[in-house]
């Protein structure tokens, strides 16, 4: 039997379920609705004019870490074979140049190391 890999929509359903169990810090977690879709020319003009930007991350922790002086955390998540966009690259550049730590995720694991390193740092 063939094993498939999971979407970035599953990976994110099973980011939230685990920051559920970690209240500290999925209470201050969120999911950025930011992605394209399918959308109509005159939607994604809509959006764009009320703030939809092209390549932000996927996932914002509104966590400041003092230690790292760092104001909170950015996940650009991806499936293991998922590819990153210049667009998102721009702004993971731009959010790590503001204090941010914005960084790509290939995975459920590699989300949840991100995090506890950013948190326990």
């Amino acid at each position: 039997m063939r094993r498939t890999e999971p979407t970035e929509s599953q990976i994110e359903k099973g980011l939230f379920e685990w920051l559920a169990y970690h209240k500290n810090i999925g209470d201050f977690a969120f999911k950025i609705t930011n992605e394209a879709g399918s959308r109509s020319a005159y939607e994604m003009k809509s959006l764009v004019n009320r703030g939809l930007r092209e390549g932000f991350p996927d996932i914002g922790i509104m966590i400041p870490n003092d230690d790292l002086k760092l104001h909170g955390c950015f996940i650009e998540l991806k499936t293991k074979t998922g590819r990153v966009s210049n667009a998102q690259k721009i702004w993971l550049e731009r959010l790590t140049s503001q204090g941010y730590l914005a960084k790509v995720c290939y995975g459920l694991d590699s989300a949840i190391e991100t995090i506890n390193m950013y948190i326990q740092s």
